[in-house]
């Protein structure tokens, strides 16, 4: 059985700063599914396959440090927000890691056919960059904390929020078009191969929705102070 981190080791001075390192390990998942996503024109079958369980490698310590977080959080630990919403970003941040893994799962089947990537591209691209602010705005709890939620640091985290919105609904524009051609040339693909590039194509679509969320659930927080 797993030894559980200290709890002075986990949480140091900061109440933050555990999710803050969750979300480190998350991002770290996402910028290696980028790196998966983006070699499929170049890479052999065995390097896609390396890059994929380097992928699975890095939601798995995600998933450990997640639970370390919830089986280490004491009812009596000062926060500065609810408990349930520090839950509630934990949950939202490991959402995204097993997003990675499953859309890294997912480019396995369909590697070859690189059209169909180029197609997708634009919606990776909106799905990372939304990961990546999501990151950001976490990043900044910290200065968000000192200045009590409010001022240009409440002003700054609800800008990124707003910017993640907006590429989340270029997102569902471009799902419902890349779905409608799928559908639409469906005869000329293996039912296996129309279900794993559907199946691709609405995960990378819930990247950005899923950070969507995370990011909302830090202005649910802003709205209570």
């Amino acid at each position: 059985m797993r030894n559980m981190l200290p709890i002075a080791k986990l949480f140091g001075r900061s109440p933050i700063a555990p999710l803050q390192g969750h979300m480190n390990k998350v991002i770290i998942c996402i910028n290696t599914l980028a790196k998966l996503f983006y070699s499929t024109k170049t890479a052999s079958d065995t390097e896609i396959s390396t890059l994929f369980q380097e992928v699975s490698l890095h939601e798995y310590e995600a998933d450990l440090a997640k639970e370390d977080i919830r089986n280490n959080l004491p009812y009596t630990l000062f926060m500065p927000f609810s408990r349930e919403h520090f839950l509630a970003i934990l949950r939202n941040q490991d959402a995204i890691a097993n997003l990675a893994e499953e859309i890294g799962f997912l480019i396995q089947a369909v590697q070859q056919d690189q059209s169909f990537f180029d197609k997708l591209t634009p919606l990776f691209s909106n799905g990372l960059e939304s990961c990546i602010i999501a990151h950001t705005i976490i990043e900044d709890l910290e200065a968000l904390l000192n200045a009590s939620f409010g001022g240009a640091e409440a002003v700054k985290i609800k800008t990124l929020s707003e910017q993640i919105s907006k590429k989340e609904y270029q997102t569902t524009l471009l799902k419902r078009e890349l779905l409608t051609e799928l559908f639409q040339h469906s005869e000329t693909l293996t039912a296996p191969m129309f279900y794993h590039k559907m199946s691709l194509t609405k995960s990378i679509g819930q990247l950005p929705k899923q950070a969507e969320r995370l990011a909302n659930q830090i202005r649910i927080i802003l709205q209570t102070k």
